[in-house]
């Protein structure tokens, strides 16, 4: 019995340990991929096509009335 609770404690650290550790390996990841301006994201070309893209249809109604 005493075994079973030494194996069950041994588990249960590993297990945190784990989570931490990825965790922490993907905050990093995060945080470099974020950090990163070479490689723009296509989410961010497409956010700044449509803000240009608005502004424009803006331009263009005023131009109407």
């Amino acid at each position: 019995m005493r075994n079973l609770a030494a194996i069950a404690l041994v588990t249960a650290f590993c297990a945190f340990a784990s989570y931490a550790y990825g965790l922490n390996v993907g905050r990093q990841q995060r945080l470099d991929m974020t950090l990163n301006t070479r490689q723009v994201s296509e989410e961010l070309e497409m956010a700044c096509l449509a803000l240009w893209v608005g502004e424009q249809n803006k331009k263009y109604a005023e131009k109407l009335k």
